[in-house]
């Protein structure tokens, strides 16, 4: 790769293998499907950074899943925020698995400069940036499937950038709490945004922010420089959504921690609507800039309602649309679904590798016998009990082999049931006895 790299000691991660006798291994690996659910992660050199998508094709005889399964209704690729040590396209898993759950496919990736993202300098050349970016869509839209853009914070800025340079790649965008496009929004950050205190005491990723800035600067689509990706393509549906109490944008403030005290006093609609003519812009009331858990006054989640209104659903449906997909997911036999079970579950991997050897489950499930892939998922759901309930025991038992734990959840310990595993006391006696354990030993 030519420009020049920064180094550092890692970069890229990989899924590590399951240990199913080890109590550290398989509460690790209950704790990481909880948070990943079907979303896969893997290390893309061709792309040098980390991706993550929607892992709910039916895998090939390898055990390999498409970026894009085939039987989903579009794919959305996501656009993380800058500048924290937590900006990472991991951060919509939980969007990811929720629109998976409505027959979605998704996609996000660590940009340059955070996570595990490229280092190359000459990402620092928004039309390099652009080019990387649209390699990713090209492969999405191989599938066949429409395209739609999400982003949130630094993300809109990117994806709106995107669709003002190839309005024709992409079927929608969807902003969320888009900042600093404007000098009144990057002038209101410097001086106010930049001091409060909103999002938590979460580190600063320095060459993120900066790179980000330095990005914005170079973008043309809010310059207006660009023609109105809206007037270009027609069918092209932009939603953006801001809080009317959003930290990015003026507004009264208090004193103490220079947090919102009253509504914006800027529309960020004008300066949208000025160079984005057909896009919808929603002002949302009682919400900040971390509005993925916020809820509009009809019960509905005001992401995901941006998010379905933006593919041509609509949030009502949501229930009639799980449904669907449900029915859809049943209909394929157990081979199909120990073949995805194999894929997406690194714990049932562990086991089955540890029962009938390294990815013999996947051949097995390529044979197509109902009856038999339906035996093992049987056995492993049996086995998997009896696993947490034998770790369940140990938990209990610490009454006597680590008192100190015991007696700290005492009131919780003896109010359950000892016949039945309670995986919530799990990740408690993960972290405060069994890594202490480990950790002696070494």
């Amino acid at each position: 790769m030519c420009g020049v790299v920064y180094p550092e000691l890692v970069r890229g991660f990989a899924e590590s293998k399951v240990d199913w006798k080890s109590d550290i291994s398989f509460i690790s690996a209950m704790q990481s499907r909880e948070r990943f659910g079907q979303v896969k992660s893997y290390f893309a050199k061709n792309w040098d950074t980390q991706i993550f998508y929607s892992n709910t094709a039916v895998p090939n005889v390898k055990g390999e899943s498409p970026l894009v399964d085939p039987n989903s209704k579009a794919v959305i690729i996501f656009f993380h925020g800058s500048g924290t040590m937590k900006s990472s396209g991991g951060n919509f898993i939980s969007n990811m698995n929720s629109m998976a759950n409505l027959g979605f496919s998704s996609i996000s990736m660590d940009m340059p400069f955070h996570g595990q993202g490229p280092r190359d300098t000459k990402f620092n050349d928004s039309k390099y940036f652009m080019e990387w970016i649209r390699s990713i869509v090209l492969e999405a839209k191989k599938s066949g499937k429409p395209v739609y853009l999400a982003g949130h914070s630094f993300g809109p800025d990117v994806a709106l950038e995107y669709a003002a340079r190839y309005p024709k790649d992409i079927a929608g965008v969807t902003g969320l709490s888009p900042a600093g496009f404007t000098k009144e929004l990057e002038k209101w950050y410097d001086e106010h945004t930049s001091k409060m205190k909103f999002g938590g005491n979460v580190a600063e990723n320095d060459a993120g922010g900066k790179w980000a800035y330095h990005m914005s600067k170079q973008f043309l689509w809010s310059k207006g420089k660009l023609a109105d990706p809206t007037l270009v393509n027609p069918k092209l549906n932009i939603r953006i959504l801001s809080g009317n109490r959003e930290e990015y944008v003026p507004g009264p403030v208090d004193g103490e921690n220079g947090t919102p005290i009253g509504d914006n006093t800027y529309d960020i609609s004008i300066p949208l609507k000025k160079v984005l003519r057909n896009a919808t812009v929603t002002i949302e009331p009682g919400i900040g800039h971390y509005l993925f858990d916020a809820v509009d006054k009809d019960g509905y989640n005001v992401a995901q309602r941006e998010f379905l209104l933006t593919l041509g659903e609509h949030p009502a449906n949501i229930k009639k649309i799980q449904q669907e997909t449900q029915i859809e997911n049943a209909k394929i036999h157990f081979p199909g679904q120990l073949a995805k079970r194999y894929s997406q579950d690194a714990l049932f991997r562990g086991w089955a590798d540890a029962t009938y050897g390294q990815g013999k489950v996947i051949k097995l499930a390529a044979q197509g016998m109902d009856a038999l892939a339906q035996k093992v998922l049987d056995t492993y759901n049996i086995e998997q009990k009896a696993r947490e309930l034998e770790i369940f025991k140990k938990i209990l038992d610490t009454k006597t082999t680590h008192p100190d734990f015991y007696e700290k959840y005492k009131t919780q310990l003896d109010r359950m049931n000892p016949k039945s595993a309670e995986a919530s006391m799990f990740p408690a006696y993960l972290n405060e006895v069994l890594k202490k354990v480990d950790s002696a030993a070494k």
